[in-house]
């Protein structure tokens, strides 16, 4: 039988070996690239959007950085989990 709070455990150790992997595979760039497909690019592999063009112009903090990729990374654990959803 799993304990309470047991699964989110497992889940959020899953999480961060997740994160580690993708923050290795991705690499850091403090200042916007363009990545293999010619988009602007910045931190851990965030795509530059249209309504971000202040990523561009000036210097930005890696703790700022970091929330973005928090922010990546919520999002796409959501999405994933909707689609998942989706085809059960």
């Amino acid at each position: 039988m799993v304990q309470p709070g047991h699964l989110y455990q497992h889940r959020k150790l899953n999480h961060q070996k997740l994160i580690k992997r993708i923050k290795k595979n991705e690499g850091f760039s403090i200042k916007p690239y363009k990545d293999q497909l010619g988009f602007f690019t910045i931190g851990y592999g965030h795509l530059i959007l249209p309504n971000e063009k202040n990523l561009l112009e000036k210097k930005i903090k890696k703790n700022h950085l970091e929330i973005i990729f928090q922010k990546d990374f919520k999002k796409t654990l959501k999405n994933f989990n909707f689609f998942l959803k989706s085809f059960s």
